[in-house]
């Protein structure tokens, strides 16, 4: 009996020691605390803040060059707009509605406002504003691309010289004089197409006119010419004729400005190229690094609602231990 009782005391032993040690073991498993590795997202978000930096650098120096050169068209428009604006007497109203000039205008201004826009999307790093100025440069790189088509259109098309038209048959009227003689001194031409379009023409008595000496089909004539037509008079004689005629000066200037708004929408088309892609570029780094914060939080609360349910198991389990009665067993005793 006694070797009986012995061997019983010796399997609860064993029992309660390898039962309280398995529990002890499946405690710890279970209210160890859930560790999550963030060093791949770390990495992740590291890289895509600095892709996201360097791209943001980038698009700001990119406006701030669109700044610049939405100024510079503004101010080339608005000066062959207001030079040419001056000789609008001899253009047709057709031709000036709507010319490179104000189109440059028009363009420039916008690019200057789009650029702000740009500016404080990249700097707030707003995804829904990136995302709006790179839609609103395309549509302004379409119109860029008119200006560069209107303007090289306007350089290479003679028929433009058509809508020109110089009343010098008109010379007499106080109104077309003046315009007429602006003309003529400031491109250094005379008449229409040359000077043999006055012959015929009657001056007033109080209009300024000289009289020269030029060489007319192998004859020298005598001619009376507006007084503007004269590179020096002499005595009231004119000692030199400009050979060539407004019209086509007018449309040589005409020419020279359009060709340099050309060459300024191209510069400026290429850099709306480059605004574009970039802003694409930022918009999809700014909406990656979101993703990713987003991702790291969430499995960052979910660690801690994971380490708080098992700290509450872990706490009710020792609870429930401590309430428990142990009672000893007792031993027979045998006389």
């Amino acid at each position: 009996m006694e070797r009986t009782k012995k061997s019983k005391q010796k399997k609860n032993v064993l029992f309660s020691f390898f039962g309280t040690g398995t529990m002890r073991i499946f405690k710890i498993r279970r209210a160890g605390p859930v560790v999550v590795n963030t060093d791949v997202d770390r990495a992740v978000r590291t890289e895509t803040e600095f892709n996201m930096r360097s791209i943001r650098f980038l698009l700001v120096i990119i406006t701030a060059m669109f700044v610049v050169l939405g100024t510079l068209m503004m101010v080339l428009g608005i000066s062959v707009y207001s030079h040419f604006h001056s000789f609008s007497t001899f253009f047709e109203t057709g031709m000036i509605r709507m010319t490179p000039s104000i189109m440059s205008v028009f363009g420039g201004a916008v690019l200057v406002i789009i650029s702000l826009l740009g500016l404080i999307g990249s700097l707030r790093l707003s995804t829904c504003l990136v995302n709006l100025y790179a839609f609103i440069l395309m549509l302004l790189f379409i119109f860029q691309l008119a200006i560069v088509i209107v303007s090289f259109n306007a350089a290479g098309d003679h028929l433009y010289m058509n809508y020109i038209d110089i009343p010098v048959n008109m010379y007499s009227d106080p109104e077309i004089q003046r315009e007429i003689d602006m003309l003529q001194s400031s491109l250094f031409c005379c008449g229409s197409y040359s000077f043999e379009d006055y012959l015929g023409v009657t001056f007033g008595p109080y209009q300024p006119v000289v009289v020269a000496t030029v060489l007319l089909a192998g004859e020298y004539v005598t001619l009376t010419l507006p007084e503007s037509c004269c590179f020096s008079v002499v005595n009231g004689h004119c000692d030199r004729v400009p050979q060539r005629g407004c019209k086509s000066e007018l449309f040589g200037a005409l020419v020279q400005n359009s060709t340099v708004l050309g060459i300024v929408g191209i510069s400026v088309i290429l850099m709306t190229l480059l605004g574009i892609i970039f802003a694409l570029l930022l918009a999809r780094s700014i909406r990656k690094l979101k993703s990713a914060r987003g991702l790291l939080a969430w499995r960052i609360r979910e660690s801690v609602i994971v380490a708080r349910q098992a700290e509450e198991k872990q706490q009710q389990s020792q609870q429930s231990e401590a309430n428990q009665v142990h009672i000893e067993p007792q031993l027979s005793s045998t006389a």
